[in-house]
C-alpha cells in the first residue's frame, strides 16, 4: 500500500480534502496509477528474474555432473553462470528501488555474452577450442580493467540515478562496444552453422534436425533478437532519461525463454562427433568458405577415372540404398581421398554427395512408386528401400526434387 500512502501525502498537500479542484483530482488520480503500474512491473520483474536465476544455476549445474561430460556442455556451463550473473545483478538493482542504477564490473558481463554463443557453437561442432580462443575474451578483459583503474581512482562502485544518463567517453564507448559485440559475433556464428551445413552435405546421405542443428540456428535468432530490443531500448532510455519498463520487461523474458531453449535443446543433443571433420584452421570464420580447388593437382584424366569409379560404385553396387552411406565410405571403397572425391562431384557432376546420392534414390522411389511389383509396399515402405531414414527426409527431399509428394506422384502415375 506504500503508492496510496504517497498518494495520499500529495492529497493533504493538495487540499483535496477540503475542496480542490478537478484538474487536482487528476493529478492525484494520474499519480497513483503511475506508482501502481510501476510496482505491478516490480512484481513481474521480481518474479521473472527469480524464475531466470534458478533456472540459470540449476542447468548450469546440472550441465556440471551430467555424464558424458562434453566439452560443448562445460562451455554451455559456464555460459549460463554468466546469464545467471546477469539475471542477479538485475535483481539487485530492481531491490534497490532505483531502476536507473548501474554498477560497475557487473554490467561487463554483457561482453562475454555474444563469445560464449560463438564458442558454444564452435566446440559443439568442431569437438575442441581454437587454439587462440582466449582472444574473444578482449573486450570483457578490457572494460574490467578500466572499471579496476576508476575505483582506485575514488570512482563509486554504484553509479546512481543522475550519473548515468549525461553522456560520457566512457559510457558511449562501451554501448558501441556492447553492439558491435553482439553483431559481429551473431554473424560469425551464422557463418560457422552455415559452414558446417555445407560441410554435412558434403559428407552425409541423410541428416537430421540434430546433425543440421536447424534448433541452433533458430536460437541465434532468438538470441540476436532479444539484444535488438535491448539495444533499441536502451537508446530509448538515454535519450528520453528514464526506464521504459514493458519493452525491458520483455528483453528479461526473452533471456529466461532463451535458457530454457538451450537446457531443453542441449540435454538432448548427443556429441556430434568424436573428432574434428574438418582442420581447426578451415572452422575460423575468416576462411569460412567453401574450397573452389583452384589450386587442385587434378588432371583431365584423374577427374574421368574418379568420376567413373564413383558412378560405377553408386550405381552398379548400389551403396544409395543404405541409409547410413556416406562419402567417407565412399572413399574407402573406391580407393581415393576424400578431397579429391568432393572435388570431382562438386565441379564434374555439379553436385555435393547429398545431392548426388538422393538423387538416386528419389529416381529409385519413382521407379518402385507406379511398379506393381512394389504395390504391397507402403510409401513409406518404399522410402526406406531406397535409404532414406525417415518419412519427413524422403517427402522433403522427394517434393524438392519433383515438385510434388511421393503420395501425389503415385496418385497422378496411376
Amino acid at each position: 500500500m506504500q503508492h496510496f500512502d504517497e498518494a495520499v501525502v500529495q492529497a493533504n498537500k493538495l487540499g483535496l480534502f477540503r475542496g480542490a479542484s478537478c484538474a487536482d483530482w487528476t493529478y492525484l488520480f494520474t499519480f497513483t496509477n503511475n506508482n501502481y503500474q510501476q510496482l505491478r512491473f516490480k512484481n513481474m520483474m521480481e518474479h521473472l528474474l527469480y524464475i531466470g536465476c534458478a533456472q540459470a544455476l540449476f542447468s548450469a549445474l546440472l550441465l556440471m555432473v551430467k555424464h558424458p561430460k562434453p566439452l560443448a556442455n562445460r562451455v554451455l556451463s559456464f555460459w549460463f553462470f554468466i546469464i545467471f550473473i546477469h539475471f542477479a545483478v538485475m535483481l539487485w538493482v530492481l531491490e534497490s528501488g532505483n531502476l536507473l542504477m548501474n554498477v560497475r564490473f557487473a554490467r561487463n558481463h554483457v561482453l562475454l555474452m555474444g563469445p560464449c554463443f560463438y564458442l558454444y557453437a564452435y566446440v559443439l561442432i568442431n569437438g575442441a577450442f581454437k587454439k587462440n580462443w582466449l582472444k574473444h575474451l578482449w573486450p570483457f578483459v578490457l572494460f574490467f580493467m578500466l572499471d579496476v583503474v576508476m575505483v582506485a581512482l575514488g570512482k563509486p562502485l554504484v553509479i546512481e540515478k543522475g550519473q548515468i544518463f549525461p553522456p560520457n567517453a566512457m559510457r558511449v564507448v562501451f554501448g558501441l562496444f556492447s553492439v558491435g559485440v553482439v553483431i559481429f559475433y551473431t554473424f560469425k556464428a551464422k557463418k560457422l552453422i552455415n559452414l558446417f551445413e555445407s560441410e554435412m552435405e558434403d559428407s552425409f546421405s541423410n541428416q537430421d534436425n540434430k546433425l543440421r542443428l536447424q534448433w541452433l540456428k533458430f536460437l541465434l535468432f532468438l538470441f540476436f533478437s532479444i539484444y535488438a530490443l535491448g539495444i533499441g531500448t536502451g537508446a530509448l532510455n538515454a535519450a528520453m532519461e528514464q526506464r521504459i519498463l514493458l519493452p525491458a520487461f520483455f528483453v528479461q523474458a526473452g533471456f529466461v525463454v532463451l535458457v530454457f531453449a538451450f537446457s531443453y535443446f542441449s540435454f538432448n543433443q548427443p556429441t556430434l562427433f568424436t573428432q574434428p571433420i574438418l582442420p581447426s584452421e578451415q572452422w575460423d570464420d575468416a576462411k569460412a568458405v567453401k574450397p573452389k580447388y583452384n589450386k587442385s593437382g587434378l588432371k583431365e584424366p584423374d577427374v574421368d577415372r574418379i568420376a567413373t569409379k564413383i558412378k560405377q560404385h553408386v550405381e552398379d553396387g548400389k551403396a544409395y540404398m543404405h541409409a547410413d552411406f556416406n562419402i567417407m565410405r565412399l572413399c574407402e571403397s573406391i580407393g581415393e581421398s576424400r578431397h579429391h572425391v568432393t572435388e570431382v562431384l562438386n565441379n564434374e557432376m555439379g553436385s555435393n554427395f547429398y545431392g548426388y546420392i538422393n538423387g538416386y534414390r528419389v529416381e529409385a522411389a519413382k521407379s518402385m512408386l507406379v511398379d506393381k511389383q512394389y504395390a504391397h509396399l507402403t510409401i513409406l515402405g518404399i522410402g526406406y528401400d531406397c535409404g532414406f531414414n525417415s518419412k519427413s527426409s524422403f517427402n522433403s527431399v522427394f517434393k524438392k526434387m519433383t515438385g510434388m509428394t511421393p503420395s501425389f506422384y503415385k496418385t497422378s502415375a496411376q
